[in-house]
C-alpha cells in the first residue's frame, strides 16, 4: 500500500494569448503553458510585475525573468 499526500493547492491560471497560459501555484512556483510544452520557473514579485505589463514590456526583459528562475 502507498501513501500519498497531498496537499490542498490554488492554482491560477491566466490566458497570455491563444495557446499560452500562466500558471502560478503555492505563491512561489510558476509555469508557462505553450502548446504542449510546460516551462517552469520561480515566480518572485519580479515575474509578478512583469506578467502585470506585459502588454508593454520587452521580450527581452520576460526572458531574462524566465533564464534567472527556470527550474
Amino acid at each position: 500500500m502507498q501513501t500519498i499526500i497531498a496537499e490542498n493547492v490554488a492554482i491560477n491560471v491566466t490566458n497570455i494569448i491563444q495557446g499560452v497560459d500562466l500558471m502560478v501555484y503555492k505563491n512561489d512556483e510558476a509555469a508557462l503553458l505553450i502548446g504542449d510544452s510546460l516551462v517552469e520557473f520561480k515566480w518572485s514579485k519580479d515575474a509578478e510585475v512583469l506578467f502585470e505589463e506585459l502588454d508593454v514590456c520587452e521580450p527581452i526583459e520576460l526572458l531574462a525573468i524566465l533564464a534567472t528562475t527556470i527550474n
